[in-house]
């Protein structure tokens, strides 16, 4: 995920966050971890206990906060397998105990994705700092039309 700003998103981890704990979902923030964040646009960061890897790999972020981390178990859910498996190498040349859960709930949604909802989406997000769910975004697209 990019970090900084997107579109008329003022912070992509500041909107992750907010998305996160609308969920119910808060992690430990770290002090000494923040101290390693950049100003560099799409840099890896640390924001109130979430890692945002930026243009880095996930491996990479880890490696940037380790040493102040310094973990020695990580539990990493992904989507991409091939991401699972870049944190399970890191972790086993760097003596961490690793679980690596991967999420593919996706394949069994029934279906193709509508291009046109998902652009009106993609837009509406990038203005309004505002994921719209499908019926939503239905509804404002004929209102618009």
């Amino acid at each position: 995920m990019s970090t900084g700003k997107f579109g008329n998103i003022p912070s992509m981890q500041e909107w992750r966050y907010e998305e996160l704990k609308s969920l119910g979902i808060e992690f430990s923030d770290n002090k000494k971890l923040a101290i390693f964040n950049s100003a560099k646009k799409d840099d890896a960061v640390f924001y109130k206990g979430i890692f945002i890897t930026g243009n880095h790999s996930k491996s990479g972020t880890l490696a940037k906060f380790s040493k102040e981390l310094q973990a020695s178990f990580i539990v990493f859910v992904d989507d991409r397998k091939n991401h699972i498996e870049d944190m399970q190498n890191y972790c086993e040349k760097n003596n961490i105990g690793f679980l690596g859960i991967l999420f593919d709930g996706l394949k069994n949604l029934l279906g193709e994705p509508e291009p046109k909802l998902a652009r009106f989406q993609e837009q509406y997000l990038i203005e309004n700092a505002e994921w719209l769910e499908d019926v939503e975004a239905y509804k404002l697209m004929a209102e618009s039309s």
